[in-house]
């Protein structure tokens, strides 16, 4: 009893081990012919998974990151570069001139230029009028336009009134009005009643509302004296300018009377409030008006009136900023292509701050440091631009296409060439496109699909047109005007065609 038992045990260890031989076997079969297997498969490319534009025909490391390049089998679908990647030959990079600038931090330059009207400054502004009711006696400002010197005497009035508050004012130990500081009274006439006013300060005579032998009331607007030494730049600034502009800021003026030369004024005053017709905020400067002549009367160089213009640079600094030339408009959006190295470039929309004569600056979408294309991006995104609109466009065209075509599965027998006119033809209608590539393809063979006939022929014609396309936009940003069809000149022979 007990030998049958030892003997049972024998035989569940030896059965054991078989069937564990049995399995490693099985295992060690499988792993080689995988390996095999692997082995035997053709390796199609070498490609990163980190940068997918990175491939190679043999082993090595990836240009950008230094990482093993991953083997691409037959069979096998490589790393996809994703969508509003453009990759580049070093070829096509040559010869589109692609050029990149680093995105950086910099103080952001914008001159602005401003048109106004030279006015007359209303701080230095001053208006004589009558202190009693009284006659112009004698004029001594002929018109407008003199220039006056202060303390010099404008006109005579004759007023029995004033003549007895003068007497008074005396009685009583005052010897001046104060209101009427200006008043004298004249010491070439013997009238008691005529007083002389002077001048209270000097300019230019810009209103003369009285004549001689005229009446006038208390308080009526004789004349009006403008100092011609400094002068109001008036102008406007749009909305969109108006981060630009500050209080106290420089301007450089020009006027179209004295060319060559520039006038420096200096921003005095911003209207709080935006006019809402033409959207824009008044501005003034003040600008000195220089003497030309000093013999009397003193001639300036500026008028009033003068249309000017002037020339405001403002600067901002420390900015994200990106080159101009870096920035396309595709759609109304604006876009910058960003090098990712080793020829692949990545289509990036960005939200642009203010525009300054070189730069933008960047408020999202852009990081400092990262290299934007500034010259061949128009290229490279008409390339871009076709590449993503060339299948859905195809696609569509087809299925148009295929909505006109007749619902016939067969073709039926083809009407003889000779037919007589009012015999209505079994053959079915063919589209436009059909009907363009009918003389250059044989007509379909009897018996067969005639959809899927027709389908291939319209889905040449749109390649084609999708192809002409893609040259039309090539020769547009290029600047070259494609050749019309039919047209052959020689090459020594001028064109007659007049250009608009």
């Amino acid at each position: 009893m007990q030998n049958i038992r030892t003997q049972a045990r024998l035989l569940r260890v030896l059965l054991a081990v078989v069937i564990g031989a049995l399995l490693g076997y099985g295992l060690w079969h499988a792993y080689t012919g995988r390996e095999d297997c692997a082995q035997a498969r053709r390796a199609v490319c070498y490609q990163d998974s980190m940068h997918p534009w990175v491939k190679s025909d043999r082993p090595g490391k990836c240009t950008v990151c230094g990482m093993d390049l991953t083997p691409i089998y037959e069979g096998e679908q490589g790393f996809g570069t994703g969508a509003g990647m453009v990759v580049l030959s070093s070829n096509s990079i040559t010869v589109l001139d692609v050029q990149t600038d680093e995105v950086r931090r910099r103080p952001l330059l914008r001159t602005l230029r401003v048109a106004g009207i030279l006015a007359a400054n209303e701080s230095r502004k001053t208006v004589v009028s009558a202190p009693v009711a009284a006659r112009i006696q004698n004029l001594a400002v002929p018109y407008v336009g003199v220039e006056v010197a202060e303390g010099q005497p404008l006109l005579t009035l004759f007023s029995p009134e004033l003549a007895q508050k003068r007497s008074y004012l005396r009685a009583v130990g005052v010897s001046l009005l104060s209101s009427v500081s200006n008043l004298t009274q004249t010491g070439k006439s013997p009238d008691p009643f005529a007083s002389q006013m002077d001048a209270p300060q000097s300019g230019i005579v810009t209103e003369r509302n009285v004549y001689n032998g005229q009446y006038v009331v208390e308080g009526e607007k004789l004349l009006t004296i403008s100092d011609a030494a400094l002068l109001w730049f008036r102008f406007d600034v749009y909305e969109g300018q108006l981060p630009w502009f500050e209080q106290g800021q420089a301007v450089e003026v020009t006027v179209a009377a004295v060319p060559g030369r520039k006038f420096p004024a200096r921003i005095s005053f911003m209207d709080p409030a935006i006019d809402e017709a033409t959207r824009a905020v008044k501005v003034r400067a003040e600008i000195v008006n220089p003497v030309v002549s000093t013999n009397f009367p003193v001639r300036r160089m500026l008028r009033f009136g003068m249309y000017a213009e002037g020339r405001v640079h403002a600067a901002t600094p420390n900015v994200l900023t990106v080159p101009r030339s870096a920035i396309l408009y595709p759609g109304g959006s604006a876009y910058a292509y960003v090098d990712q190295g080793g020829g692949a470039y990545e289509r990036r929309r960005v939200k642009l701050g203010r525009q300054g004569d070189d730069c933008w600056e960047v408020l999202q979408g852009l990081e400092e440091g990262e290299r934007v294309i500034t010259s061949g991006n128009v290229l490279i995104d008409a390339q871009a631009q076709f590449s993503q609109g060339c299948e859905p466009a195809a696609e569509a065209g087809e299925a148009a296409a295929m909505e006109q075509m007749p619902a016939v599965t067969e073709a039926p027998a083809m009407a003889p060439t000779g037919s007589p006119e009012g015999v209505e033809s079994n053959t079915p209608a063919v589209p436009v496109m059909m009907q363009a590539t009918a003389d250059t393809n044989p007509p379909p063979v009897q018996g067969k699909n005639l959809t899927h006939y027709q389908a291939d022929k319209i889905r040449m014609a749109v390649r084609d047109e999708m192809w002409k396309m893609r040259m039309a936009k090539i020769a547009e940003a290029h600047g070259v005007l494609p050749e019309p069809a039919g047209t052959n000149q020689p090459a020594d022979q001028e064109s007659a065609t007049v250009m608009p």
